[in-house]
């Protein structure tokens, strides 16, 4: 494990512990500190703890020397701010007793269907679950069921999602949250890309999209079904509307709790296994 120091995106510092090789990453956070007047304030806050900065000339962020007036630091690339809304959102999860999980050894997993996978249990629990709803549906379907009969597959979409397959999703999501907070970025103090836009960004994305690693579908215990009704395929980037008016959403509700599968408030078609 080596331990580097990356300097943050607003003039703080944070330490960055690299992964071993093939391992997955581990956040180790320095208590930032604040630029106030051309010092580098410490964490107990005190004057007797300020640092002074080497004052450059023009130099973004720090005291004019001319008149002491603040130069705004340069606005944050779309990568620089990219990394600074996940590291914002790892923050959060953190701050909120979330954990990190470790990727999950192969031989505590197993095959749901399609090449899905879970942890052993909740495979073997999720299989009965798909069997007991393909065998409801066909009897609604049997029994001349008007939404039933608009059903032609129901199945496991995406379950265990191991870090890298994680944060490829994440960043492959990325773009069309910038694009939906555009607005309000625009309107925060600091701009687009300032701190208040970061912490927006992050709050938005949070309730959507779990930060790679952090989400149960890392810890294999997780599964966004699928459902194909009217020709169209119900995933989970489908509206939150229309899969309520699925036929196997409330099946879900009335019966995924008996497999030991339970509802996702905010994502009608993610379950956890608990």
């Amino acid at each position: 494990m080596v331990a580097f120091r990356a300097p943050g995106p607003f003039g703080s510092d944070r330490n960055v512990v690299a992964p071993e090789p093939g391992g997955a990453p581990r956040w180790a956070q320095r208590q930032p500190r604040r630029n106030v007047g051309g010092f580098l304030e410490g964490p107990l806050g005190k004057r007797d703890h300020l640092t002074r900065l080497q004052v450059d000339p023009g130099a973004p962020g720090r005291a004019d020397p001319s008149d002491g007036r603040p130069v705004p630091p340069p606005e944050l690339t779309f990568e620089q701010f990219r990394q600074a809304v996940l590291d914002q959102q790892i923050a959060n999860a953190q701050a909120q007793g979330r954990h990190y999980y470790p990727p999950v050894p192969a031989n505590e997993l197993a095959v749901v269907e399609g090449g899905q996978q879970l942890r052993t249990q909740a495979a073997q629990d999720c299989r009965s679950l798909l069997a007991a709803a393909r065998a409801a549906l066909a009897t609604a379907q049997a029994a001349n069921d008007a939404v039933a009969r608009t059903v032609t597959s129901i199945g496991a979409g995406s379950c265990y999602r191991p870090y890298e397959r994680d944060r490829a999703r994440w960043y492959e999501l990325f773009p069309q949250y910038y694009d939906a907070t555009r607005t309000d970025r625009e309107h925060a103090i600091g701009g687009r890309h300032g701190r208040a836009a970061v912490q927006l960004l992050a709050r938005y994305i949070s309730p959507r999209k779990a930060a790679p690693g952090f989400s149960n579908h890392s810890n294999g215990t997780a599964v966004d079904f699928v459902t194909t009704q009217n020709g169209r395929l119900y995933t989970d980037e489908t509206s939150r509307e229309l899969w309520r008016q699925s036929w196997l959403h409330p099946w879900l509700v009335a019966n995924a709790g008996i497999y030991h599968f339970n509802a996702l408030a905010s994502e009608e078609w993610h379950w956890d296994y608990r």
